[in-house]
């Protein structure tokens, strides 16, 4: 994963900035982990499709699922430690705090 990416992603996490939700990357302003990343990327210039038209906010037609774009940008490698499509969204939606996964993520990537 590109560093840059990877610590504006953690200090996103951690900044209070953002309300825990889950099962979405964004309904109604309450983020799945894989949503700040998309926030994130959006902040940092990467430039995507994004219609919040709707409770659950899509990001390049994708409301669950980090769109390959933010991957891409990220230069988050699919085979690494983590399993970002799968791993990260459990620990999301099981109850793990945003703290606690950007600590995940700073040791996995």
């Amino acid at each position: 994963m590109n560093r840059e990416a990877r610590d504006k992603w953690t200090a996103a996490l951690r900044s209070g900035k953002y309300e825990q939700g889950y099962d979405y990357l964004n309904s109604n302003d309450y983020y799945c982990c894989l949503g700040v990343l998309c926030e994130v990327a959006i902040e940092s210039g990467l430039e995507i499709e994004v219609d919040a038209s709707h409770p659950a906010t899509r990001y390049d037609g994708s409301i669950s699922i980090l769109p390959d774009s933010v991957a891409q940008w990220a230069e988050i490698d699919r085979a690494g430690t983590i399993d970002y499509r799968n791993n990260l969204p459990k620990y999301n939606d099981t109850g793990t705090n945003f703290n606690d996964i950007a600590d995940i993520i700073e040791k996995e990537f």
